[in-house]
């Protein structure tokens, strides 16, 4: 960037940036209160108590960041999804101060620009809307209409055509992939243990998460791969015991004598013990040992899931919905599936799994890897953001604050640990 940058990040800078940095992640809690406070079965008065202590809890951690922002004296502050802390107002008020990137994805859009999550009538994430309807939240007031100096970055165009629909589209906004951690393989679930394990030639890998079960559609892909394995049974009989498929959830879901294993069954069949859910390492092991991924959203934007899979040469069965498509691009990386067609699904786990091996897509897979989301190649283009954003501010402030004032060059690397999921 011409020179060091102090750099504020909600989350992990991105690796090998060559930025000072302070990681703040404080914020991380909001959410699961705010879950909490929407879990079923909870009387009037209960829910109650809990949101007060969500919104409690949300200034509290609103003051930290700000003393850690004064006391820090960045160049550039990133914020990473922490609208659960945020409100307008304080977006404001950074913004006064420091040049500010902001990144939105995945739940947090849904909040801020009330669309599927609002009109799914078959779905009940009521957490989801009680942060989308808090008076305070960044995108209910007049964010809209502030003169300061804010980039958003999204990972899709889908979402940035959302943007420009929302009381936010005077911002500048950019389209730039999320960067995927490259934590080393752990090397503990080998495609052998897999196989020999769950007693399957193919292995389809799901990964939802535990909270999550309906808007990722676990119960469209189950009905797709009992589909699958009806078709093989018909076919070849004897044939469907072939396939298998691994969800990566904690709970028993029942149906292994159907092919269908979750975690339990990984540490008791495959003799590896697993927490409630997998680390990057143990998940870049499942990536390189199964024969696809295989997600079924129902909402999606630009799923991380599919870009780790990417990254380890992993075949993808998607539904077309949200950015999606523009993971595949023009490319044969794997099947895309119509959204709510099990039928769908179905094909691409036979034609992916079946039809043909991990083999046929490597070559695709790696070229669409290297050249679009690999870190080599979004790092250049998310420190241009950070330059056009602080080349923004520095008009902004030109007959006000001089920029000196607030700008503290470093020389010195990254510092905080490497994002992770």
């Amino acid at each position: 960037m011409g020179h060091d940058v102090r750099f504020f990040a909600a989350e992990a800078p991105p690796e090998a940036s060559g930025l000072e940095t302070f990681q703040f992640s404080s914020w991380s809690r909001a959410y699961s209160l705010i879950r909490e406070a929407n879990r079923p079965g909870k009387d009037a008065a209960t829910r109650d108590r809990a949101v007060v202590a969500y919104h409690g809890y949300r200034k509290v951690t609103f003051g930290k960041l700000v003393d850690a922002l004064t006391r820090f004296r960045p160049d550039v502050v990133h914020f990473h999804n922490i609208a659960s802390v945020i409100s307008s107002t304080g977006v404001r008020h950074i913004a006064q101060r420091w040049p500010v990137a902001w990144t939105l994805h995945d739940r947090v859009t849904f909040d801020a620009f009330h669309n599927e999550w609002q009109t799914w009538g078959r779905t009940n994430h009521s957490w989801e809307a009680a942060i989308a309807n808090s008076p305070s939240y960044f995108a209910r007031d007049s964010l809209g209409q502030s003169a300061d100096p804010v980039d958003f970055i999204t990972p899709s165009h889908w979402l940035q055509d959302l943007l420009q629909q929302s009381p936010l589209s005077q911002h500048p906004s950019h389209v730039l992939p999320n960067i995927v951690s490259t934590s080393p393989a752990a090397k503990e679930i080998t495609r052998e243990a897999l196989t020999r394990g769950l007693a399957a030639k193919k292995i389809v890998l799901a990964v939802i998460p535990n909270t999550d079960y309906s808007l990722k559609g676990y119960d469209l892909l189950k009905e797709a791969f009992l589909r699958a394995r009806a078709a093989l049974a018909v076919k070849a009989p004897g044939r469907e015991a072939d396939i298998a498929m691994l969800v990566t959830t904690a709970k028993n879901l029942r149906y292994q004598a159907c092919g269908i294993f979750s975690l339990p069954d990984l540490a008791d069949r495959c003799g590896v013990e697993t927490a409630d859910y997998l680390d990057q390492s143990h998940m870049r092991d499942l990536y390189r040992s199964c024969d696809a991924l295989a997600t079924a959203s129902r909402v999606e934007n630009l799923p991380n899931v599919a870009l780790e899979a990417i990254r380890d040469g992993c075949p993808l069965i998607a539904t077309y919905v949200g950015g999606v498509p523009e993971i595949f691009g023009c490319r044969k990386l794997g099947y895309l599936a119509c959204a709510e067609s099990s039928h769908s699904l179905c094909d691409g786990i036979l034609k992916v799994c079946i039809d043909s091996d991990r083999d046929d897509y490597q070559a695709a897979l790696a070229e669409r890897w290297q050249s679009t989301f690999d870190s080599e190649a979004v790092k250049p283009r998310l420190m241009e953001i950070y330059r056009l954003a602080i080349a923004r501010r520095q008009s902004a402030d030109a007959d006000q604050v001089p920029l000196a004032g607030l700008i503290t060059v470093r020389q010195g690397a990254a510092k905080g640990a490497t994002g992770g999921r």
